[in-house]
């Protein structure tokens, strides 16, 4: 019998990269009013194996010219509210990467376990 456990992830840059279970599902994002940080909550499968996913997270009108490249194909994850604002999460099926003054920049964030 498959073991499932609900993880949390902080969301600390609009582009970054998750190691999940491929079949992992998105539960909810939203903002902890804890510490007003944007949280991910996820379903895994305990014995899966990980895979690298990655995710956008966007506010409503701002302007992401640099961040969304062709191909990264986003899917609509949620929408949440905080702090006055409305944030979009997406899938998306590249590595997100942008240039910014230091060269590339790849954000990654590891599961814990």
């Amino acid at each position: 019998m498959d073991t499932y456990v609900v993880t949390e992830h902080q969301i600390v840059r609009s582009l970054f990269s998750l190691a999940l279970p491929a079949d992992a599902q998105v539960l909810h994002a939203a903002i902890k009013d804890a510490d007003g940080m944007p949280r991910l909550w996820v379903l895994c499968r305990v014995a899966a194996p990980l895979v690298r996913r990655h995710f956008w997270l966007c506010g409503t009108g701002h302007d992401h010219a640099r961040e969304v490249r062709p191909g990264m194909a986003p899917r609509h994850v949620g929408t949440f509210q905080g702090a006055g604002l409305v944030f979009h999460l997406f899938e998306l099926d590249v590595v997100p990467s942008y240039y910014g003054a230091s060269g590339v920049y790849v954000s990654e964030v590891e599961v814990e376990r």
